[in-house]
């Protein structure tokens, strides 16, 4: 199954690589984020096409889902979530716009 990996912050910020469907933890490493000290800092976001089956260019045919922390969301995120899932389907609509000059190439 085709999916969508970045790392929402406290502060909104986005982490994922654009040209590229990098896992989590290759994001956390690249943004050397520490999994002890800041992990109610940011948390995971995943998107993967509704029907779970094939890859699609369209954003809306994409669901989330927030990795939760201990089965639990941080308060920071529940607070703010319009904010963040925001920022979380901007960063899939860049990844999608790269997959689309990738495939009229």
């Amino acid at each position: 199954m085709q999916s969508f990996h970045c790392i929402i912050t406290k502060d909104g910020k986005a982490l994922y690589v654009p040209k590229s469907n990098i896992i989590h933890d290759e994001i956390v490493k690249r943004n050397r984020l520490c999994w002890n000290d800041d992990v109610r800092r940011w948390i995971r976001i995943t998107f993967y096409p509704k029907d779970k089956e094939s890859f699609n260019l369209n954003p809306d045919n994409w669901k989330m889902k927030v990795m939760m922390i201990d089965n639990e969301m941080p308060e920071w995120f529940e607070r703010n979530f319009s904010l963040y899932r925001d920022n979380a389907r901007m960063a899939l609509n860049s990844f999608l716009k790269n997959r689309k000059k990738q495939h009229a190439l």
